[in-house]
């Protein structure tokens, strides 16, 4: 369930544009109503409702290079800060009564 009480900036919401590739940017458009829907619906994001927008979720795989896993680690964090960066995104939305 989401954190009804936190409250996102019009800064934290515009932070979406910065964080998504062109292409990215493209797909979540697109898939904006479907995204504005499963959010007033379910009251959260769930994951396989973004994956269409910026794909699977990497995987850190266990290896001895630790360079990889550094790589796959960051991967993981950017993946991660552009989901809520879209929650952020939606909840703004939802609590100015666009959605």
């Amino acid at each position: 369930m989401r954190d009804i009480k936190k409250i996102v900036t019009e800064n934290e919401r515009n932070a979406i544009f910065t964080l998504l590739t062109p292409e990215e940017g493209c797909l979540f458009d697109e898939y904006l109503p479907y995204l504005c829907h499963k959010y007033e619906e379910e009251e959260t994001l769930p994951l396989e409702c973004v994956i269409p927008i910026l794909g699977n979720p990497p995987v850190i795989s266990h290896t001895h290079d630790m360079d990889a896993m550094l790589e796959a680690a960051d991967d993981k964090a950017k993946y991660a800060e552009k989901v809520k960066g879209i929650e952020n995104f939606l909840r703004y939305e939802s609590q100015h009564g666009h959605i």
